[in-house]
């Protein structure tokens, strides 16, 4: 496939203390049958080694960045899409793992479905070794979900749209939706896959996608493990948005039903997590 910007894939990969499985994240990457990609990669001040690891990869497609300030989590999300000249953004969490020509299958979706402003498929939860720990085999054939019916779904108390390495949509639609939302610490992604759902449809593909890495490295593991209660009241905080926002119709019913789902969802993690570092 040409080179051109029409076509280009940015992966934009947020980086913080990530030298642990950064190399196996960008060789996940780097092996995609997709060939016209750039990679982003955005340190926000590490304090590890890092930066000398993502330096030791020779491939021109590669960029690397430095904040000269410390942005947090969503922040440093926000920077380093900032950076993007691609039609197509994959914001790719540093110890997540892309499967064989995910990159290629979810670029056909996109094509394949015009009026989808976003693409998902199935994924697999795995452990600091790379072993599969569950497996989220949620679509057995492609299909298309009307934008605002899959975003009243995904307020029902569970982030149907998985976690931000799982989703790829247009550069355009970034700047057109606002951004990630660096006030919600827990919901940023779940946030902004339902305000992509508001332009256009999402194209569900049964290819798996990725693999997030569940690890005491995680930074989104690390934040929830110590506000288990900040990401409760985060979620409440995100459907009163959308309420207000009034995109979709929210009802009293809808509220309750979320705001139970989230804590029941939130106290299963909680468990699973206390079980998975009991094994580890």
């Amino acid at each position: 496939m040409e080179n051109n910007k029409k076509n280009k894939v940015s992966i934009c990969i947020p980086l913080y203390n990530g030298s642990r499985f950064i190399t196996e994240t960008l060789k996940s990457v780097l092996n995609q049958d997709y060939s016209n990609m750039e990679i982003i990669i955005n340190d926000d001040c590490s304090t590890d080694d890092s930066i000398d690891i993502v330096k030791g990869f020779k491939d021109s497609r590669i960029k690397v960045y430095v904040n000269e300030k410390n942005y947090g989590l969503v922040g440093n999300w926000n920077k380093t899409v900032s950076y993007a000249s691609g039609e197509f953004i994959k914001l790719m969490c540093q110890d997540d793992l892309l499967y064989a020509g995910a990159v290629s299958s979810q670029v056909k979706m996109l094509k394949r479905y015009p009026g989808a402003s976003l693409t998902v498929g199935n994924t697999c939860v795995i452990d600091s070794k790379g072993s599969v720990v569950m497996a989220r085999d949620r679509f057995h054939r492609d299909l298309l979900i009307h934008g605002e019916r899959y975003a009243k779904m995904a307020l029902h108390g569970r982030n149907i749209y998985a976690e931000p390495s799982n989703m790829l949509y247009r550069l355009k639609d970034f700047y057109k939706v606002g951004k990630y939302d660096s006030s919600l610490l827990y919901t940023p992604d779940w946030d902004f896959g339902i305000r992509l759902s508001y332009l256009g449809d999402v194209a569900c593909s049964k290819n798996y996608i990725m693999k997030f890495r569940l690890s005491d490295s995680s930074e989104t593991n690390r934040i929830y493990a110590k506000t288990f209660y900040t990401s409760i009241r985060d979620s409440d905080r995100m459907i009163e948005k959308h309420k207000n926002l009034g995109k979709i119709k929210i009802s009293i019913g809808d509220i309750f039903i979320y705001k139970l789902m989230v804590r029941v969802m939130a106290v299963a993690r909680m468990m699973f997590l206390k079980k998975y570092n009991r094994g580890n």
